[in-house]
């Protein structure tokens, strides 16, 4: 028998998201329990080649893109105003005049236990999750983060994404 947990408390991964004025972490919660996702950093490195002919080619230098930090998260669609079903109804009553979805994300592996990973990203922007009805329905949300100063987006910003590891003695 395949059971699969649906509360917050016991699940190994849990993803809350914070929509407030902006990214302060406060107002509505979302507390999500995950079945999958997927988290991609990409930092866009292009290294410029010479193009000789008969010889091994090393790089003459580098240069850098802009660093990408998007992702999807999968879960099942839950009813509850601070489930998936409240999250994704939050997103299509503002989707008209909302411009920048914008939350406050906190990915844990290991759910809420003494040894655990924490992805957080204090400014994702959130699109209108997908819907997927095969043996149960579940949702698909994507994500992009980006950088944030004072509760606004700064693109300038390179806090997109804060990593923090916990062990039974301490967070490192």
């Amino acid at each position: 028998m395949n059971t699969r947990c649906c509360c917050t408390e016991h699940c190994s991964i849990l993803a809350r998201f914070c929509r407030a004025g902006h990214f302060s972490g406060a107002g509505t919660g979302y507390d999500i329990a995950l079945t999958g996702g997927s988290l991609t950093i990409s930092n866009n490195i292009t290294y410029l080649m010479p193009a000789n002919l008969g010889v091994v080619n090393q790089p003459a230098t580098y240069f850098t893109g802009t660093r990408a930090i998007s992702g999807s998260l999968n879960c099942y669609l839950r009813t509850g105003s601070t489930n998936s079903a409240g999250l994704m109804s939050s997103l299509l009553s503002t989707s008209a005049s909302d411009v920048d979805p914008a939350f406050r994300m906190t990915i844990k592996v290991g759910g809420t236990g003494a040894n655990r990973v924490e992805f957080d990203m204090p400014a994702v922007v959130l699109s209108i999750p997908s819907v997927n009805t095969e043996q149960v329905v579940a949702t698909t949300i994507s994500f992009t983060a980006q950088g944030s100063t004072s509760n606004q987006f700064d693109v300038g910003a390179a806090n997109e994404l804060g990593i923090k590891y916990y062990t039974t003695n301490n967070a490192e």
